[in-house]
């Protein structure tokens, strides 16, 4: 096989390789989640400036073209996973379709070149703004800006050279002049199937309503939050379940009265990042509304398919860790100890998602003896109390974290991070009391905002 032909074929795999990339993350930036699994991985929500968090930059200002940012923070805008959809569309179909022209056709050659030409300048430009405007990167839009920069290499490679001249035999026939490639149809041909093919993808988003569906939810999560009585009135209205509680579950206290102590049950996980933020929440801006009259009861729900056999997917890969080293500190140090290094792997969230937060390390930071809590991490009954408050969570209709619930109703997902839920939900607890609600628990005029 000739070189070109080898190269032809490598800027084929590597044009739709970008092409699945793309749908992955345009997937992604509409829905919430990738298409396909293994895009989950290397790309974990962090919170920490500098980390991959694919979601991050997706759901950031700078996703679109032209981006939200400035006189533009309104709607509007195209995604710019679905510009690089597009972009790899044509680049395929293209490869496939025409390839390597001939000499005397070398202006359609021209032409791709001048093509792959804006496409390295949106990838230069795309980079930019990840590392200068973001705080978070996304390993896979570098895939695809990376890809980009191959297929430019390999086009330069491909351009259609003078043969090299031969001397004639005697005897042999006379050469056939050079063949012109590729003919007026098969351009006709590719370019009817770029514009089926980009035509199709407008139709694909249209019929499935992605966008519609992105817009309506972002409007209905602010409209909602906005509106603390319509959340505690679809809070009171779900129906109650039972949650298994027992003496051994870890619950936080802050000494306030226990008769008038209201159970929060969460369902959480050590290396989600919105659960680190759903802790410092409930800690410095629910309880004060409550007077510290929160009791917060932690059940475990690690996404990590290690302990979590309802996860599907990898996802947090050191999230059951974290919930057996928790575990091992209550055994050790009783509900303190739990407590202490609860906080304490919160704060180590980014070491334990990188998994160098071995026992012995937390145990160190805690004060709490390193043999005894790797034998209590190494625990079969450790194992078995996480993995029944997995199946707890499996029963009552728990996918993801954090899920709370109040006197056993679950707390709406856009609810769970909204102060004014809470308010709401304060004043209630006020009135049941039967007793005037301390100026000290209401909410400031900034903070309602």
């Amino acid at each position: 096989m000739k070189k070109s032909a080898i190269i032809e074929w490598v800027s084929v795999v590597l044009a739709l390789a970008a092409l699945v990339v793309s749908y992955n993350l345009l997937q992604k930036h509409l829905t919430g989640s990738f298409a396909m699994g293994m895009f989950d991985m290397g790309c974990s929500a962090s919170q920490e400036k500098g980390a991959a968090d694919c979601a991050a930059v997706l759901a950031s200002p700078w996703s679109y073209w032209p981006p939200r940012v400035g006189e533009n923070n309104d709607k509007g805008g195209v995604p710019v996973a679905l510009l690089g959809l597009v972009y790899y569309s044509v680049l395929s179909i293209w490869l496939i379709g025409v390839g390597k022209p001939s000499r005397s056709r070398r202006w359609l050659h021209s032409l791709l070149l001048l093509f792959i030409g804006f496409g390295l300048a949106g990838s230069a430009y795309f980079i930019w703004v990840m590392f200068t405007k973001l705080d978070q990167w996304c390993p896979w839009c570098l895939v695809t800006h990376g890809l980009n920069l191959l297929l430019a290499m390999c086009m330069v490679m491909l351009w259609p050279r003078q043969s090299r001249p031969t001397t004639p035999v005697e005897g042999d026939a006379a050469p056939q002049p050079a063949r012109n490639y590729p003919t007026k149809r098969q351009v006709a041909v590719t370019l009817l199937a770029i514009c089926l093919a980009v035509y199709g993808e407008k139709q694909l988003l249209a019929s499935s309503n992605w966008q519609k569906r992105a817009e309506f939810y972002e409007d209905y999560v602010k409209d909602m939050m906005d509106d603390g009585g319509r959340m505690f009135k679809n809070w009171e209205q779900t129906p109650p379940t039972i949650i298994r509680i027992t003496n051994e579950h870890p619950i936080r206290k802050h000494g306030g009265d226990p008769k008038m102590a209201v159970p929060v049950i969460m369902f959480s996980d050590f290396e989600c990042p919105t659960c680190k933020k759903m802790a410092t929440f409930m800690e410095e801006q629910v309880q004060p509304l409550f007077a510290n009259n929160l009791n917060i009861i932690y059940k475990h729900y690690p996404l990590d398919q290690a302990c979590n056999s309802r996860i599907k997917k990898p996802f947090h890969l050191h999230a059951c860790e974290g919930a057996l080293i928790a575990e091992a500190a209550r055994r050790v140090n009783g509900n303190d100890g739990f407590w202490k290094v609860h906080d304490i792997l919160y704060k180590n969230q980014q070491s334990l998602h990188k998994g160098i937060l071995p026992v012995e390390v937390v145990a160190e930071i805690a004060g709490l003896d390193k043999a005894a809590m790797r034998s209590a991490y190494d625990s079969k009954v450790a194992q078995d109390f996480v993995a029944a408050d997995i199946a707890d969570a499996g029963a009552v209709g728990v996918t993801g974290t954090p899920t709370i619930f109040i006197t056993g109703r679950r707390v709406d997902r856009v609810a769970v991070t909204a102060i004014k839920f809470w308010d709401a939900m304060a004043e209630r607890y006020w009135k049941q009391l039967a007793t005037s609600r301390p100026e000290s628990t209401k909410l400031k005029e900034k903070e309602k905002k």
